[in-house]
């Protein structure tokens, strides 16, 4: 899986051309496409928390963690590039949101066909939803509020 994440990163990174300034429906439409090619990730993504990470050891977790943290910094600083007034604590809320989302997301529009069979017995009226659709809608909000320095404070 660290390998399917430095691949996504390093794609992400190269799509861009230095000194072009990119909307964010560009910006958008780039990372959902590089993650979709790295569909790998998506499907191993899914279940690192829940299944991967609580079946290994200590020392094989603690070594694949370091390894992801250099990854997931180097994608830290791309971003900060781009959203120069963007504090890192958004940033890393916005990578950790759209991962997350990313996740869940896959898992419920990549259904079997027994699931989606399930599904229109259970209810004719359901739509299918598509999964770059979706993704790009709810990561170009996630992209607009960390350009506005939009947060959600909860008290």
């Amino acid at each position: 899986m660290k390998e399917d994440f430095k691949s996504f990163i390093s794609a992400f990174i190269k799509s861009f051309k230095i000194n072009k300034i990119y909307s964010l429906y560009e910006i958008t439409d780039i990372w959902t496409c590089r993650l979709i090619e790295n569909e790998r990730l998506l499907k191993l993504y899914g279940i690192l928390y829940t299944t991967i990470e609580k079946n290994v050891s200590l020392e094989s977790l603690a070594e694949f963690k370091k390894e992801i943290l250099i990854s997931y910094q180097q994608l830290v600083n791309f971003i900060s590039q781009l959203f120069s007034d963007a504090s890192e604590d958004n940033i890393n809320n916005f990578i950790s949101s759209v991962l997350t989302l990313a996740c869940g997301l896959y898992s419920s529009t990549k259904l079997s066909k027994l699931q989606m069979e399930a599904t229109k017995l259970a209810d004719a009226n359901y739509r299918f939803a598509d999964f770059k659709e979706v993704y790009m809608a709810c990561f170009y909000q996630q992209l607009y509020c960390l350009k506005h320095s939009i947060e959600i404070k909860l008290e």
